[in-house]
């Protein structure tokens, strides 16, 4: 029997060079030359005087033969052209030495069933990339070819039928579902690598093959899909293999995946079915805890080759929902993604209350489509499918849900590689009608967002990108009624007005920084500027939306609650204004504003905003959670902490900004209202902020104008101009708006 290592001995053959030069020569200039030019042409007998010598009746004797088969010899040809050129640098995306680009190849002149399996592949991938041409079932004839050369093969226990069997699983993952091709996998694949004793620590075409294994990249999706025993390497040997190899620290990634794919459905068969777990009896938070930090070890240990050259913030306002992350190195692309895969799958088996990215859903999320729509690399791309589905799973807006089935459509489309059958498991996890998404989606086949015009050069020209400004709070629709005095206790009063329309302290503040960021036309802003909250599904949500786009404000962080309950009516504020002097007085009713959460602040930390606007209108654990995470990622913040809600003194402590009107400060610092009529009274609760560890405060006083203190020592009162109030209303927002904008277009500079 052949083992394994001797399949792997042509690379040191000494005719390995011939070879390869017969390979590359029968390719793209002469392998007509090599066959006879018409089928039924015998080969010319040869004379004494023309006899060839032994290697030359060789090379002849290791023909490929076309003749099995009713396909014109012109198409084999292109399919085997296709192969070299398309198909075998997927599978070897993480293999610099490119064993089934070259080695294959030359392996399959002695192997009809491997000769015709990659063909079959090659066909089937022409055949899906290109549907307008004629329909074509050369790829089925060949897939057929293959199976029936393949029983000769096993008979012989002919090592390249490992290759072949691979070669085959992969092409049916190509032709439809990972459930198509399980069976395949596990009773033919899995048993052929047990039998030659092949791991993906063998080296050479073995290894090679074994890295290339569908279940290794593709089946990270659910537990009945990956219910595969992993093979328990030593993940120290992955360390030292992969000093100075950038093949196997990506195979590293690849094996931790799979490593997380098993603790999943230990999770589902052990926990959930309540079966007895032989093989390993540590707690599963035990076992969550070690694998969570030995990804975090591959993480954080990256060679320079596996870290991005490119890492730039989404530009929404230019078309970008995602960041830009750019590899030079292809193993680079697909191992990162997987790691970003993996840690998804974490968190859904165990959420953590950390702020920090790594332990965010959605940071991951958004870093694997940042990877997708940043390299064109094909076979990365492909490997990209999964990744792409635990991603959209995620997401909540309509635009990011648009952007993932625009990146899957690409990748069905450019690569030839079945991609929408996951776009379609997608419409069902989003509540849509099968194939809507797609229906909604850009059709264009070119379409790959790393290729749009001027996308990756707008994106990533740092010294052109506008600083970004996140307002993270409320969005109420206002009700307003115009009274001669506020009404007393017991009172019922007309209004002499009424007025409806689009508030809330979060939308108001963010308005407020669109507008005064840009000319009166609202025409060439110096800030971006990005809502970050929650409407209910109904009209005045929408019109909300509409609203703040119509302003200049990103609504793409505004999520829709629209499944039923409290949560999903849109905040209501009933405002009264007294029209003598314009005074008003405010009751909320949150709505929506009650489910703007720990993933809320995530989606905005992760995206590092030059400032980060915060209020009270939403629940006060979402706004210290935030406060945190900003700290942890260094993203300075502005809080208004209004309506005024006891804060715990840490959430003071390295503030970068805290703007409070006159009422909110008496109550913040626990004095009447009254004492701050005197300048020396307002210069004590700054003090008594500062102490606190707020670095600038600000005290808004209404006709008297603004006092600020900052952690420099500098106090001032800036008294107001003098003008006839008719509507105070969100003039607080304003001064924040404006505010914002100043301290964001200076730290930009």
């Amino acid at each position: 029997m052949t083992t394994s290592d001797e399949m792997d001995g042509l690379s040191a053959d000494p005719r390995f060079l011939e070879l390869q030069e017969q390979l590359r020569d029968a390719v793209f200039t002469g392998l007509s030359t090599l066959s006879p030019s018409r089928w039924a042409t015998p080969e010319p007998q040869a004379t004494p005087a023309a006899t060839h010598d032994n290697s030359e009746q060789q090379r002849k004797n290791r023909r490929l033969d076309y003749a099995s088969t009713s396909i014109p010899q012109v198409r084999l040809i292109n399919y085997l052209r296709n192969w070299v050129t398309e198909c075998a640098p997927y599978l070897d995306k993480f293999d610099e030495a490119r064993h089934f680009q070259i080695q294959v190849p030359i392996l399959a002149q002695k192997s009809p069933a491997l000769f015709y399996a990659i063909l079959a592949f090659s066909a089937r991938q022409m055949e899906r990339r290109n549907p307008s041409l004629p329909e074509s079932y050369d790829s089925l004839e060949l897939y057929q070819q293959s199976i029936l050369a393949l029983g000769p093969s096993l008979q012989a226990k002919d090592p390249s039928i490992l290759v072949t069997a691979s070669i085959l699983a992969v092409f049916e993952l190509m032709a439809g579902s990972s459930k198509d091709w399980r069976r395949h996998l596990e009773e033919g694949c899995a048993g052929l690598f047990e039998f030659f004793g092949v791991n993906g620590f063998s080296g050479g075409l073995p290894q090679a093959v074994w890295i290339s294994r569908p279940d290794n990249a593709a089946t990270h999706g659910s537990p009945e899909e990956s219910g595969h025993a992993v093979d328990t390497y030593v993940e120290e040997l992955f360390w030292q293999h992969s000093q100075g190899s950038r093949d196997m620290y990506a195979n590293w990634a690849l094996y931790l995946c799979a490593e997380v794919c098993n603790l999943r459905y230990r999770l589902v068969r052990y926990l959930g079915l309540g079966e007895q777990d032989d093989s390993d009896n540590r707690p599963f938070t035990k076992r969550w805890e070690q694998l969570w930090f030995r990804l975090q070890r591959w993480y954080d240990r990256r060679p320079r080759p596996m870290m991005p050259i490119i890492d730039a913030k989404a530009k929404t306002a230019e078309g970008h929902l995602f960041p830009t992350i750019l590899f030079s190195h292809w193993a680079a692309i697909s191992s990162n993604q997987l790691y970003h895969a993996a840690c998804i799958l974490m968190l859904e088996m165990r959420r953590s209350n950390s702020v920090t990215p790594e332990f965010s859903a959605v940071w991951h999320a958004r870093r694997i489509c940042g990877i997708s729509g940043s390299n064109p690399h094909l076979g990365s791309l492909i490997n990209a499918i999964q990744p792409l589905y635990l991603a959209g799973k995620i997401f909540t807006h309509v635009s990011e849900r648009r952007e993932v089935a625009r990146i899957l459509l690409h990748i069905d489309q450019a690569t030839g590689w079945g991609a929408l059958w996951r776009l379609r498991d997608l419409d069902a996890e989003w509540g849509y009608e099968p194939d809507e998404m797609l229906n909604m989606s850009d059709t264009t086949p070119d379409y790959h967002p790393a290729l749009r015009e001027h996308s990756l050069h707008t994106s990533l020209t740092m010294s052109a990108c506008r600083p970004v400004i996140h307002v993270l709070g409320s969005l109420n629709l206002d009700q307003v009624s115009y009274v001669p005095h506020h009404p007393h206790p017991g009172e019922t009063m007309t209004a002499s007005g009424f007025e409806a329309g689009c508030g809330g302290k979060g939308a108001n503040q963010a308005v407020a920084c669109a507008k005064l960021s840009r000319t009166r036309t609202l025409e060439d802003p110096s800030v971006d500027v990005f809502m970050i909250g929650a409407v209910g599904g109904d009209v005045a949500g929408s019109g909300l939306s509409e609203s703040l786009a119509s302003c200049g404000v990103d609504t793409s962080m505004v999520r829709v609650n629209d499944s039923g309950g409290e949560d999903s009516q849109t905040g209501i504020a009933v405002i009264i204004i007294d029209e003598s002097d314009g005074q008003n007085r405010i009751i909320l009713s949150p709505g929506a504003n009650r489910s703007v959460g720990f993933d809320h602040v995530q989606q905005s930390v992760s995206l590092k905003p030059d400032l980060l606007i915060l209020q009270m209108e939403v629940p006060a654990p979402t706004v210290l959670d935030s406060i945190q995470a900003a700290k942890a990622a260094k993203v300075p913040v502005l809080l208004n902490q209004a309506p005024v809600i006891a804060l715990p003194s840490e959430a003071y402590q390295g503030l970068d900004h805290l703007i409070l009107n006159e009422t909110e400060a008496a109550l913040v610092a626990d004095v009447a209202a009254s004492e701050l009529e005197d300048p020396s009274s307002l210069a004590t609760v700054a003090n008594q902020l500062l102490q606190k560890g707020v670095k600038n405060v600000v005290l808004t006083l209404g006709a008297r104008g603004v006092f600020y203190a900052c952690e420099s020592g500098e106090r001032r009162l800036v008294p107001a101009l003098k003008v006839d109030a008719i509507d105070t209303t969100a003039a607080g927002d304003t001064f924040i708006g404006a505010y914002a904008v100043a301290f964001a277009e200076e730290t930009s500079r």
